[in-house]
């Protein structure tokens, strides 16, 4: 006998529709592919913004670590997520264990200032139970974000990692949302600069149309010139200047997308003393205060 028998006048609630789980995690699969990179911050740290490498998935007790080897079709009307392992084929229309795999221990908190690591504290982002935000980015693509929890740390006993320490992340499927990488810390500028192709002495006179992070908006000046081809190994150099009385600031960039005759440039390195080196959160800061000097209202 049920302990708490429904009352004759309360309707039914509808059942739950199989699949629909399924088609949640479709949309992560779309933009948290294996092999992508992933940006995340730790709750409330908007600001501690760092970057993983997404090597796998761990989906109800198995690692994948070849995007083609999951996928979601529709069988019989009712989608199912098919995953491929050494012992066979396996197919499921609700999957209730889905978590992302990135690899532990980067160095990537090392290009943090020092406020950030302190922030972070000994344990860094990862410490079992950490709340995370979790940001796909994939240039000239949809993109989106969600809340994660650090589910565990793991060491890589078989596999193709076998040694490396990993992170298995569990997505909230509920906050799951389309967002634009750029958008929220956009500055809108107007700055003339000079472009150089792998430092080279020919330029094109081009301006910044907009900065946010380490990313840039830029348009060429003359409409008759066009940007060159840049394959992975071109990089750009930036020459330009925050004031009239102020030295020349010289940026290394790669260039990350396309958008009609306009480049998505990241900043990597900045020029000091002669010599580029490597361009930190701090320099970002910076760089994004005097354009806002230059150019807020």
């Amino acid at each position: 006998m049920a302990l708490f028998p429904k009352k004759k006048n309360e309707p039914s609630k509808p059942a739950t529709p199989l699949g629909t789980r399924v088609d949640a995690y479709k949309r992560l699969l779309d933009c948290f592919k294996i092999g992508n990179r992933l940006r995340f911050h730790p709750e409330f740290e908007d600001d501690t913004v760092l970057e993983a490498l997404i090597i796998g998935y761990y989906v109800e007790g198995q690692f994948i670590y070849q995007q083609k080897h999951i996928d979601i079709n529709v069988i019989e009307g009712i989608p199912s997520l098919t995953i491929k392992t050494p012992q066979g084929t396996q197919s499921y229309s609700r999957v209730s264990e889905f978590y992302l795999v990135v690899p532990r221990d980067v160095g990537l908190e090392e290009k943090l200032d020092y406020d950030s690591r302190a922030t972070l504290g000994n344990t860094g982002p990862f410490k079992k139970g950490a709340a995370l935000k979790l940001m796909s980015f994939q240039p000239g693509r949809d993109n989106l974000s969600c809340e994660a929890m650090v589910h565990r740390n793991i060491k890589m006993e078989s596999g193709p990692h076998t040694g490396l320490t990993v992170v298995q992340l569990k997505p909230s499927l509920g906050t799951v949302q389309e967002y634009e990488p750029r958008s929220e810390t956009r500055v809108n500028t107007h700055l003339p600069a000079h472009f150089h192709l792998n430092g080279g002495n020919d330029f094109l006179r081009c301006y910044i149309l907009d900065y946010s992070e380490s990313a840039m908006r830029v348009g060429l000046i003359d409409e008759d010139n066009s940007w060159p081809e840049m394959g992975k190994k071109d990089m750009g150099i930036f020459c330009l200047k925050l004031s009239k009385d102020s030295p020349i600031t010289k940026l290394q960039c790669d260039c990350v997308d396309q958008r009609g005759k306009e480049r998505i440039f990241k900043v990597t390195k900045i020029n000091r003393q002669g010599q580029f080196v490597p361009f930190t959160r701090l320099d970002s800061l910076e760089f994004k205060v005097n354009l806002m000097n230059l150019f807020g209202e």
